[in-house]
């Protein structure tokens, strides 16, 4: 009892000490004439509530005091406008006492001499030789060259990669600029370098305690190593005759340079060329790609506009003065990427002697924080101030807003903001021109205080095809054109020498989506060809949008019950099991089968792989399931059966399956997807292989083909989805009942060849209510499966799957009812299926949606 009173105490006495100490610490800053507003703790103030809450923080003080408020944040008492005019007046008003504010430990490292730091005469003529350095004509005729070359070699090998972008755009910003500053030598001092610099730029941003193991002094200590390279550099160019073209070449002759500046002044202009274009120019890079990944239109746009370019140009030409002008789009992507994301918040500014603002008193030594982030989503500037939405930049009087914050404002307007426009631009012509992309990971992101990604934004970039008057190729090979002739932008015409697709009219393609198409564009130059049959599950009032110029026919639930009538029980619904439904309805020898979410891959050469090809040239050839060969499979080019190999067998049998695999998301039961989230399938295999009699598969639909002739009535995919105890194993109940049936009738399934890139990973817990009884339950289906024996009086895949039908009745009921239903809807898809189909596979039948 004793100690219980004695920790009450020292509870309550704690409390009473930190009352009083926020009460003195009120009273302390209670001066007359301040602005409302809390102070928080002493030294601390409310910088922890303001790092924590952010954008919340701010709006919720706003909401109790005004726009116009007083604070202690980041280790100085701080008067913090949100008031648009009186931003304005700050931006406008150096001379008047507002000189800018920025913390201690940002000052130290990036030093005294930086442009940010100093004002009045000497901020004028470091201005000036800035400016000199990166003016218009710097820019089209020295520095936009040098940006191109770096931009075509930073984003080369990219293909078939999961890239974090956010550490790919940083290298970039950093490594282009070395590369404007010091030509050729950049080379030369990069790796260390860049150690140093990304040091250097964490001091920037820390508490400035200098002391062993913190950023403040590891960054301090980074500036003291790269001042040192710096030096040595100036040292050496001054020691040369040569006469470089380039940034620090401009900054050490005297004779161009009318704002000469000393040796100090030079090294800190060069740190803040590199610290200001560090920070801006990646991370808007970064958040231009994700906001066009979220936004397809956009993409479209942008990239019609970067093709539009590159159509009037030779593959190796690096885009001009010209082209950048002519970027509209671009600019705009970028302008409402910056607004969008708040790449930077506000400003930071001092007082140097007491001054009335805004009808307040604020002190000598304040700073005021020039918050212009709400600016940026305030829907009277910007309508709908939440949407990603490029074209409001189209109507330039925008960029002339009298609130237009978003690179500052007055004298302290963003020097470099061409220059970091003109090397965002470049970066967003190469990359949308050579890659398309996925998201990978579902990594986050955070907006304040810094726009980031804690653990990286991963992306999967794969070629981008681009169309020549030869053929096929990609943008990352275009020195393929020169051999190929004149190179155009991708289009979706067919030219005379494009090979002719092996069996269009003898194959149909099977979809089934709950979502608009288009995942087709890049399968474009592969599948267009051929008819599609596009099976929609769910919502059947919904429309489902298919880009133009493929030829299709699409059935959604209404159709499946208008055809099938009471049968139409068997096929499931809410599941992609339906797709079922279009092998049935298919009048073609062969069917190929990908899902919605499944993108052309690329081998190891980068070269795309055409899927359907593959499969064609593997369903076209024999398969060898009674003797494995382990050269795989020999009748691929370059193979052959080994010695040992029965001649008696080298005949091989009719291959009715030919089943692909995938690459990055892999095909996991929903136990392997918890224990790995982030796996991803790389390797690629290049191997066929017959699967041998007598052994099972886990057959996986979504890039699969199979002839209809052979085998169409087996390829039910069985009762899943809605209504149904179980899901997800329809495509693998589909390849049981197939490989015990083509065992029987002496047929052969391959497996291996061709990859697709799976681009998207379903939830695992969604996965687990589905697979749930289905993992208990295999343990009882596989061992039925493998003991299953057919009559030999079954002699077509209807009679087999009938007698197999009868037999998970027999057998399986026992596991579940389930079971039961499942045997009758078996016998309901083979009567179906003979229904539509009453002289086999080449009766007609009256469509639903033909489109």
């Amino acid at each position: 009892m004793a100690v219980f009173m004695v920790v009450v105490l020292c509870f309550l006495c704690l409390l009473c000490i930190c009352s009083a100490l926020l009460r003195w610490n009120e009273v302390r800053y209670r001066k007359k004439g301040l602005p409302p507003g809390t102070m928080g703790w002493p030294v601390f103030g409310e910088t922890t509530e303001f790092l924590k809450q952010g954008p919340n923080f701010m709006k919720n003080q706003r909401a109790r005091y005004g726009s116009f408020f007083k604070s202690h944040i980041l280790g100085c008492p701080t008067v913090v406008s949100m008031d648009p005019e009186v931003n304005r007046y700050i931006l406008m008003n150096e001379a008047k006492g507002l000189v800018p504010g920025y913390p201690q430990s940002m000052l130290d490292i990036l030093g005294k001499c930086n442009i940010a730091a100093v004002h009045g005469s000497t901020h004028k003529y470091m201005r000036g030789a800035l400016l000199a350095l990166i003016n218009p004509t710097m820019i089209r005729d020295q520095i936009l060259p040098k940006i191109d070359e770096f931009m075509r070699s930073h984003l080369t090998g990219w293909d078939n990669q999961v890239i974090n972008i956010q550490e790919k755009t940083k290298e970039m910003a950093l490594l282009s600029s070395l590369k404007q500053i010091a030509g050729i030598e950049s080379s030369s001092i990069t790796p260390a370098f860049k150690t140093e610099f990304f040091k250097l730029v964490l001091g920037t941003i820390s508490l400035p305690i200098d002391l062993p193991g913190t950023n403040y002094c590891r960054g301090f200590q980074a500036r003291k190593n790269i001042v040192s390279m710096l030096e040595k550099l100036i040292e050496e160019r001054r020691a040369s005759k040569e006469v470089y073209q380039d940034m620090l070449g401009c900054l050490l002759r005297s004779d161009e340079n009318k704002n000469k500046l000393s040796d100090e002044e030079i090294i800190d202009m060069v740190v803040t060329i590199l610290y200001s274009g560090y920070e801006t120019v990646s991370t808007t890079s970064m958040m231009a790609v994700k906001y066009l990944h979220d936004h397809p239109k956009v993409l479209e746009e942008l990239r019609k506009e970067h093709l539009a370019i590159r159509e009037k140009k030779n593959p190796e030409d690096p885009i001009d003065w010209n082209d950048l002008k002519s970027m509209k789009f671009t600019r705009a992507v970028i302008f409402e990427t910056s607004r969008l994301a708040t790449i930077v918040n506000g400003v930071l500014r001092k007082t140097t002697q007491d001054m009335e603002l805004n009808g307040y008193l604020i002190p000598k030594g304040w700073r005021i924080y020039v918050y212009t982030r709400e600016i940026n989503y305030d829907s009277f500037l910007y309508p709908e101030p939440l949407t990603f939405n490029p074209w409001r930049w189209l109507d330039r009087s925008l960029e002339s807003s009298t609130f237009f914050f978003i690179f500052g404002g007055g004298t302290r307007l963003c020097p470099g903001k061409e220059l970091g426009i003109a090397e965002i631009s470049t970066f967003l012509h190469y990359f949308v021109t050579r890659y398309r992309w996925e998201e990978v990971g579902g990594d986050k992101l955070m907006k304040f205080p810094r726009v980031e990604a804690p653990n990286g934004l991963h992306l999967r970039s794969f070629l981008n095809l681009i169309k020549s008057k030869a053929g096929l190729f990609t943008v990352a090979n275009l020195n393929l054109s020169l051999l190929l002739g004149e190179f155009e932008p991708f289009s979706f015409t067919f030219k005379p020498r494009t090979p002719t697709p092996l069996l269009t009219d003898e194959l149909d393609i099977v979809i089934p989506t709950i979502r608009n198409l288009d995942f087709l564009e890049m399968w474009r130059p592969f599948l267009q060809p051929y008819h599609l049959i596009i099976v929609q599950d769910g919502d059947p009032t919904k429309t489902i949008k298919v880009p133009d110029g493929f030829d299709y026919e699409l059935y959604n639930r209404n159709d499946i019950n208008r055809i099938l009538g009471p049968r139409s029980s068997c096929i499931s619904f809410k599941d992609s099991a339906c797709r079922c439904f279009g092998y049935m309805v298919s009048k073609k020898k062969y069917i190929f089968t990908i899902d919605d979410d499944c993108f052309v891959a690329t081998d190891p050469s980068g070269k795309p792989v055409n899927a359907l090809e593959q499969h064609i040239k593997n369903i076209l050839s024999p398969s060898t399931p009674f003797f494995f060969n382990t050269l795989y499979d020999p009748f691929r080019d370059g193979a052959d059966f080994v010695r040992g190999y029965p001649f008696s067998l080298r005949e091989g049998v009719p291959t009715a399956v030919s089943h692909g695999l995938w690459l990055n998301i892999p095909d996991y039961d929903a136990p392997t997807q918890l224990v790995k989230p982030l796996e991803r399938n790389t390797r690629f295999v290049d191997a066929v292989l017959t699967i041998p009699k007598g052994t099972l598969f886990p057959m996986c639909g979504m890039n699969l083909a199979f002839d209809r002739d052979l085998i169409g009535p087996a390829m039910y995919f069985g009762l899943m989805g809605d209504g149904q105890p179980i899901g997800r194993y329809d495509d693998m109940w589909a390849g049981w009942c197939t490989k015990v049936i083509t065992d029987h009738l002496g047929l052969g399934v391959k497996t291996g060849l061709p990859y697709i890139y799976h681009s998207k990973a379903s939830n695992p817990f969604v996965n687990l209510r589905k697979e749930y009884k289905g993992i208990f339950w295999q343990e009882e289906i596989i061992p039925f499966f493998q003991s299953a024996v057919l009559p030999k009086d079954c002699t077509t895949v209807q009679a087999c799957y009938i007698e197999l039908s009868k037999q998970v009745k027999e057998k399986l009921s026992k596991v579940d009812p389930y079971f039961d239903k499942l045997a009758d809807a078996m016998v309901t898809w083979i009567e179906a299926w003979d229904e539509l189909n009453p002289n086999g596979p080449g009766a007609k039948l009256a469509n639903g949606k033909a489109k």
